[in-house]
């Protein structure tokens, strides 16, 4: 498994991208679509919402600070298999750990941390797929 490189992170995620700055969201989807990943973007939370409905996704990446409101109550509410970073630009996250939340990314991303939680995601995805925990 290669982390540093991201030619080979064992395994392909579905990511719901959660991030009303343009600038921000195009390279962020661009590169995670380079790791082999299925990216989906939402620009504001009524449409992550939407989206939550009709996909599943291993991954979402949620701004905290977004147009209709906290990305933190999108976080609080993913369903059960999906996993959830925070990404801001703050370093505190007002944020309740909750079983699904791995991480908090500040912004700019950052490719190291971008790789390491999705490792994060595949080894999770991997033990409850296998009854561990």
């Amino acid at each position: 498994m290669k982390i540093a490189n991201g030619n080979s992170t064992g395994g392909s995620l579905s990511i719901l991208v959660v991030e009303d700055c343009e600038t921000l969201l195009t390279p962020l989807a661009r590169y995670l679509r380079s790791l082999g990943h299925q990216v989906t973007t939402a620009p504001r939370l009524k449409e992550a919402r939407v989206l939550l409905e009709q996909a599943v996704f291993d991954l979402l990446l949620v701004d905290l600070d977004l147009p209709d409101g906290n990305g933190c109550s999108l976080l609080q509410q993913i369903p059960p298999g999906t996993f959830g970073v925070s990404c801001s630009g703050f370093t505190e996250v007002p944020l309740e750990r909750c079983e699904q939340w791995l991480a908090h990314l500040r912004k700019p991303y950052n490719e190291h941390e971008l790789k390491t939680v999705i490792w994060l995601t595949l080894q999770r995805r991997g033990t409850e797929s296998s009854g561990c925990h």
